[in-house]
C-alpha cells in the first residue's frame, strides 16, 4: 500500500506519542521500515504493515495509505496493446 503523506504518519506517531522502534514492536516490522516511510524513504509497504500501522496509531483505516487500484484486462486485450519491439 502507498503511503499518503509522511508527515501524516509523523503527526499520527508524535500525536499519540508513539516513537519508531515503538510502532516497530507493535506492528511486528523493523524500525527502519517505520523510519523509512516517516522521512518519506520508502513510499510503500505491505498491507499487513499499513493496517497495523492505522490499528496502532488509532486513525481511520485509509487516513495514512492508499490501497493499489487494481486494474483488470483481458488477454485479448493486453495482447493487442502490446508494442512490437
Amino acid at each position: 500500500m502507498q503511503l499518503r503523506e509522511p508527515a501524516n504518519l509523523r503527526f499520527a506517531m508524535a500525536d499519540r506519542k508513539i516513537g519508531v522502534r515503538e510502532l516497530a514492536d507493535r506492528v511486528v516490522c523493523s524500525p527502519g521500515t517505520i523510519s523509512k516511510l516517516a522521512n518519506g524513504h520508502q513510499v510503500t509497504t505491505s498491507t499487513r504493515i499499513a493496517e497495523a500501522i492505522e490499528r496502532e496509531l488509532k486513525v481511520s483505516a485509509g487516513l495514512l495509505f492508499i490501497a493499489p487500484t487494481m486494474y483488470r484486462v483481458s488477454l485479448d486485450d493486453a495482447v493487442r496493446e502490446t508494442v512490437p519491439a
